[in-house]
């Protein structure tokens, strides 16, 4: 396996108004199951996962009184080894945050 290089794609990260919404379209509407509805105290914010098949819908709810508006906000990757793939990317001109430690 090539340095840095990317396994597999760990879940698709959506940002959001309006959670409720968007458990009455995956959930009701879908069928998607939905894991987990948990408020993060720490980061002030709404998380819910969906499972569809091995694929995780991580939805983050920052509420604004607004239309709802739902926006694709990152992609999360499994990878051999963090440092290596992080570096990779941005040699690449791949626009990425810093590492984070996630909830998990």
């Amino acid at each position: 396996m090539a340095q840095g290089q990317i396994i597999v794609n760990d879940h698709l990260v959506i940002q959001t108004n309006d959670a409720d919404g968007l458990i009455k379209i995956y959930k009701d509407i879908f069928n998607i199951r939905l894991a987990l509805d948990k408020i993060v105290e720490r980061w002030k914010i709404r998380i819910l996962f969906f499972r569809l098949n091995k694929t995780t819908l991580e939805i983050v709810e920052k509420p604004d009184n607004q239309q709802p508006n739902d926006k694709l906000w990152g992609l999360t990757w499994d990878v051999e080894n963090i440092e290596e793939a992080h570096q990779r990317l941005l040699r690449e001109a791949v626009d990425v945050t810093t590492i984070k430690k996630g909830i998990k």
